[in-house]
């Protein structure tokens, strides 16, 4: 019997199913409904000229949430990767049609290489704090700063006028903690991985640290199994919801049929079909961006709470 799966790619193709009529949702931020979903907690995405939904849930949530209520709807969400530190990339709709780019990172700014020259730039106080304005030869306006350990980055098309315009945007980000926090079955729940019925087999509440130990625990079912694992980057209290998901996800790879090769006998290299994967674990951390950990069969995976 095949050993389960680690998934870092899955998450990939998980995004690709969710593209397929995904109901659309308002999230639960202060603006949004009672409906559960993992994000957006700001805004639902735009009805028209952007991604569906589900690809703007699949992306989280930034560290800052922008709250502005000049923000209409976003076109567009993208995270980084699983890695705690992975940037976030969004393009927001504002309320007189225009569109502006929001980018943020844990850590540091980013090296990245000066695609545009700097016309004019300056400093700007945002609810106490300074950020950086400059105005760009490629038409554009930026504002940006790093707040509590996060880096903000906000574009908007327009000369040094549009300042102002970032500037009360900025002033209404929010730190994600802040945001009442789903219980793990609502998360769960909310999760589109599949064009086929997905039934959540259990769904716990957990924290960065407990997942760590739980994958570091050679001993501990469930896998994977890693030496450090990268949990550890994360708050050791960062909630973390475990969601064990049934249904059909497809077939694994295919294995060989066991015969051996000899001068005197043909191989036979028809594959023997692996179990089709019927159970996947998800985690879903505090930007409530949906990380892949293990596929496999029911029969492979036992459900496990990690603990807090």
């Amino acid at each position: 019997m095949p050993m389960a799966r680690s998934i870092a790619a899955i998450a990939v193709v998980a995004l690709a199913a969710t593209a397929c009529g995904a109901p659309a949702s308002d999230g639960l931020g202060p603006r949004g409904s009672a409906i559960p979903s993992i994000g957006p907690a700001f805004a639902a995405a735009c009805a028209t000229g952007g991604r569906p939904q589900s690809e703007i849930d699949f992306a989280g949530l930034p560290p800052l949430v922008p709250v502005s209520p000049s923000i209409v709807c976003v076109l567009n969400a993208s995270s980084g990767g699983s890695a705690y530190d992975a940037g976030y990339s969004a393009v927001l709709r504002l309320g007189d049609g225009r569109n502006l780019d929001l980018y943020e990172r844990r850590g540091p700014k980013p090296q990245k290489p000066a695609a545009s020259q700097v016309l004019r730039e300056g400093t700007r106080t945002v609810s106490g704090s300074t950020w950086s304005w400059s105005v760009l030869d490629n038409g554009s306006a930026v504002l940006e700063a790093s707040r509590g350990g996060t880096y903000v980055e906000l574009s908007l098309g327009g000369d040094e006028s549009q300042i102002d315009v970032l500037a009360s945007i900025a002033g209404d980000l929010r730190p994600i903690e802040s945001f009442p926090r789903p219980v793990a079955q609502a998360l769960c729940g909310a999760l589109h991985v599949s064009t086929s019925p997905v039934t959540v087999a259990a769904a716990f509440d957990s924290s960065a640290k407990a997942i760590a130990t739980w994958q570091e625990t050679p001993t501990t079912p469930g896998g994977p199994h890693v030496v450090v694992s990268p949990w550890r980057a994360h708050p050791p209290t960062e909630p973390v919801a475990v969601c064990y998901l049934d249904g059909a996800f497809g077939g694994g790879e295919s294995g060989a049929t066991g015969r051996a090769c000899s001068p005197t006998t043909s191989c036979n290299s028809t594959p023997a079909p692996l179990p089709t994967w019927n159970r996947i674990v998800y985690l879903i951390g505090v930007d409530r961006h949906p990380i892949g950990m293990t596929y496999g069969s029911q029969v492979q995976i036992a459900i496990r709470d990690p603990g807090r």
